[in-house]
């Protein structure tokens, strides 16, 4: 009888532990699904934030597609926000033409009313229109002849030097196909329809292809210079994309500083392609992505991008959602944000405190140690790159110029990226010199402040007379 009522107490604790068991894994189902939950809204928002900082947030519509053209047939008004900004702050708007070029009188024969006659009583409203006039002017040059009496010989006058030569098509002209061929990536086809079509120029691919490739031979001197001048910047981004040419697979290199742009195209992807554009004996510093290319800068001067590791550890935790792979990507983002403050307290002529630096190489010690922990081998591999070429990515603990980032090598190719997608790269090696001159001097320019289209008129002039012109007009 006891072990019956002991046996029935036992079926009476085991259900009740049964009943508890389900309430917890309940329980633990419903926190899972929260956790996910809210995972998933953490990735939106961090997603989202990346996405602001780039767009302009849109405004909220008041109502629908079809109540708005409902309420317009009818002559309502929908959502009108009022003209103009908020009352007590200075108003916005287009500025005023700070000249007149033509001045049309608009007058009235009767009253639009009764057709009765009118009585002029002067200008009443004024309103300006700005618009581009295409007209191509054409100028013949009449060069005369002349003949010298004391030596009995004869000449004929030459040609203004700020043509370029004996051409058919003046500096301006060319200036805006280079333009749009060299700073806008636009395709020769497309040039020469712009000239025939839109301005009435007749100007063939063919012939605008021929007078772009004469440019550049021309601007030699200008490019040469430039090449120096690169060597001359404290700190150059480098980096290197793919290229066609003929079809063939080539790298287009670029290098850029502060005030100076430059390009090359080679067949290899290789150290001696990236020597001829930065050689061993430059005295600067040298941001890179870290390709292989670049390893026989001396540790002093290579910096690395941070840009790829914090790509790298943000990519791998939301594709493979582990949470060690998560911690690689916190301690990361915790490492930037330090160093970018460290880096604002150098422009703000403050102090360098030890503590501070001694708490950036802690912080980096604690990327390499979670790298060690992450599920993900390629964070793995980052964490090991990172031990060995710590001296790279710290350098900029000891300068105020060298960057975190090489970003500014990644938009400086933006161009022959979008170029290549478009044009599949150039036809021969004559075209890619062409390409790489053409956008080394016009970056260049961008850079420095100048116009192309005052540039190379005076240029012209200047080659002319044996000097090389700076790119940008030197105020009095």
């Amino acid at each position: 009888m006891a072990s019956d009522l002991l046996n029935a107490a036992q079926l009476q604790r085991l259900e009740r532990l049964e009943v508890l068991v389900q309430q917890l894994s309940d329980q633990l189902a419903e926190r899972d699904a929260e956790n996910a939950e809210l995972r998933a809204e953490l990735k939106e928002w961090r997603s989202g934030l990346r996405i602001r900082g780039k767009q302009k947030p849109r405004r909220r519509r008041v109502r629908g597609a079809k109540e708005a053209r409902d309420a317009a047939e009818k002559g309502e008004e929908v959502g009108k926000r009022p003209a103009g900004r908020k009352p007590g702050h200075r108003g916005a708007g287009r500025k005023k033409p700070p000249s007149i070029d033509k001045t049309e009188h608009r007058t009235l024969e009767s009253c639009p009313d009764c057709h009765g006659s009118l009585t002029d009583e002067g200008v009443g409203h004024h309103h300006v229109v700005e618009d581009i006039v295409l007209r191509v002017e054409t100028t013949e040059y009449r060069q005369h002849r002349h003949h010298c009496k004391a030596c009995n010989s004869r000449y004929i006058a030459p040609l203004p030097a700020a043509l370029g030569g004996p051409v058919r098509i003046g500096a301006q002209a060319l200036a805006l196909a280079a333009w749009l061929r060299f700073e806008l990536g636009q395709s020769i086809g497309k040039i020469s329809r712009l000239f025939t079509e839109g301005i009435g120029l007749s100007w063939s691919a063919g012939s605008i292809s021929k007078r772009l490739t004469k440019l550049t031979v021309q601007m030699a001197p200008v490019t040469d210079q430039l090449w120096d001048d690169l060597l001359k910047e404290n700190v150059l981004f480098v980096d290197e994309t793919g290229w066609r040419e003929d079809g063939w697979r080539a790298w287009l290199w670029s290098a850029s500083g502060q005030n100076t742009a430059c390009a090359h195209i080679t067949g290899h992807r290789d150290r001696d392609s990236f020597e001829q554009l930065v050689p061993p004996t430059y005295p600067g510093f040298v941001m890179t992505d870290g390709y292989t290319a670049y390893n026989a800068i001396d540790e002093d001067q290579h910096a690395g991008c941070w840009a790829h590791n914090l790509r790298k550890a943000r990519d791998a935790w939301e594709v493979h959602k582990h949470p060690e792979d998560e911690a690689v990507f916190i301690a990361v983002t915790h490492f930037l944000r330090g160093a970018r403050w460290y880096q604002a307290s150098w422009s703000n002529n403050e102090a360098q405190p030890g503590e501070h630096i001694e708490l950036l190489k802690r912080a980096y010690a604690k990327i390499i140690a979670v790298c060690q922990q992450a599920k993900t081998d390629r964070l793995v591999t980052m964490g090991e790159w990172l031990a060995r070429q710590q001296r790279r990515y710290l350098l900029f603990l000891d300068h105020e110029a060298v960057p975190l980032t090489n970003n500014q090598a990644e938009r400086e190719l933006r161009l022959a990226v979008i170029m290549r997608k478009t044009s599949f790269g150039s036809r021969n090696a004559v075209g890619s010199k062409t390409l790489a001159d053409g956008w080394t001097i016009t970056r260049s320019i961008r850079k420095r402040g100048g116009n192309l289209f005052e540039f190379l008129p005076r240029a012209f002039k200047a080659l002319a007379d044996g000097i090389v012109p700076p790119l940008v007009l030197q105020s009095a």
